[in-house]
């Protein structure tokens, strides 16, 4: 996942060679309640110098993704919608 709020791709062996798949995100398009999450395809991410592409295999949440979701740290760190949010991840580089 880059820190601007794009999603990486993940990647299958199939029989017809390596296809690339759109990996699905938890997104937010405005601050709110849990109810505001909304599981949808994230664009292809542009990597920049001294970025890297994880292919995810574990995410977790912790507090602070709830705070920014709510809307807590507008004031000083304002999301840019929409936004995933999550930065605890186990995977391949």
């Amino acid at each position: 996942m880059c820190l601007d709020g794009c999603a990486a791709y993940r990647f299958l062996n199939a029989p017809d060679g390596l296809r690339r798949i759109p990996m699905q995100a938890i997104r937010i398009h405005q601050y709110g309640d849990r109810s505001i999450l909304r599981c949808e395809e994230a664009p292809e991410p542009v990597l920049r110098a001294h970025d890297v592409l994880i292919r995810v295999h574990a995410a977790a949440v912790n507090p602070a993704d709830c705070q920014f979701r709510r809307g807590d740290y507008a004031a000083f760190a304002p999301l840019r919608f929409p936004a995933i949010l999550g930065w605890d991840v186990a995977g391949w580089v």
